[in-house]
């Protein structure tokens, strides 16, 4: 299959990051509602590393700023989704349903977090879970790509490193799937003054499509995944139970939106094309541990959707969408 290859990675230096953080401090804080900015994550590679921040909210106050928006062109490029943010309350009870993030404060008062003690039960189901959702999300994102044709190769390699604390998280350290994603750290590594063929590109993330599925049936006939209701819509894909993992695209034939002419092809593609996921999953159990988190998550999107818009809870994607 062809590939458009865009955004290739370009390189700046860190202290051009820290130029960035600094003017999205300087235009949160101006917000009223903002109690605390943090930072986290570390930019390992400058070119290819994005800017991640966390802003705290006082409890119950709205705030419409969109960062994206008003951060300017020079600085856009640092930013490549959209930032964090929760009301303090929220937050505080995050760690007992997200795994611990080292944060690092830039502006105001450090939070007051409850103190969270998992069981060893509790802490395992969240690691597999939370690596479980971050690899479902990921397949559906190749699927996107080939569909779409188009491969933007710095988000691919910001994406595939992620898979790599997943795999650990899931104890896998050997095997195609990892060692695909070893190349891309030691592509990320030298980047810059080497620099893999288009070619190459193509072909690692072809294989690493194939690998990805591979890896998930391997690892749901192990581990469970667990759904907060039987019925599930995600974006462009539904989510169906089923006794083996696999992924059933839903296209329809070219001629039908090529014969609608009042929307534009690309939006009319996007909406006509659909994917059935099938995967051995289970039903949170009423009242389990994850069966609250679902809940609470569910609780800070609506928060978030009426009084923070432009903000995603401090979360993976897909537990929030899995609603």
């Amino acid at each position: 299959m062809k590939y458009n290859l865009i955004n290739f990675p370009v390189y700046y230096d860190r202290d051009k990051y820290q130029t960035a953080i600094d003017k999205a401090v300087e235009i949160i804080s101006g917000e009223k509602s903002v109690k605390t900015i943090y930072n986290f994550g570390k930019i390992r590679n400058p070119g290819i590393s994005d800017a991640d921040i966390l802003v705290v909210f006082e409890d119950n106050q709205s705030c419409n700023l969109n960062l994206l928006a008003q951060i300017g062109s020079n600085n856009r490029y640092y930013f490549t989704h959209t930032q964090l943010g929760m009301s303090e309350s929220m937050l505080q009870q995050i760690y007992k349903y997200q795994l611990h993030v080292s944060l690092d404060l830039i502006y105001g008062q450090a939070v007051s977090f409850h103190k969270v003690n998992h069981t060893d039960e509790e802490r395992l189901l969240l690691q597999k879970q939370i690596a479980l959702e971050y690899m479902v999300n990921a397949c559906l994102k190749n699927y996107r790509i080939r569909y779409d044709g188009t491969i933007k190769v710095r988000s691919l390699l910001l994406e595939a490193f992620a898979i790599r604390h997943d795999l650990k998280w899931l104890g896998i350290t050997s095997g195609k799937l990892f060692d695909l994603i070893e190349q891309v750290v030691l592509w990320r590594n030298t980047w810059f003054e080497n620099k893999p063929s288009n070619n190459e590109i193509v072909n690692w993330f072809e294989n690493y499509c194939v690998e990805l599925e591979e890896s998930l049936k391997n690892i749901f006939s192990t581990y469970q995944f667990f759904i907060p209701k039987e019925s599930l819509r995600y974006r462009d894909a539904r989510i169906l139970q089923s006794q083996k993992f696999y992924v059933s695209p839903l296209q329809f034939p070219s001629f039908i939106y090529k014969s609608l002419p009042v929307l534009p092809q690309k939006f009319i593609k996007k909406k006509v094309n659909m994917y059935n996921m099938y995967i051995p999953c289970k039903v949170a159990e009423p009242e389990s541990f994850l069966a609250q988190r679902f809940s609470f998550l569910k609780e800070c999107d609506s928060y978030n959707k009426k009084q923070l818009p432009h903000f995603y809870p401090f979360t993976t994607v897909m537990s929030i969408l899995l609603q």
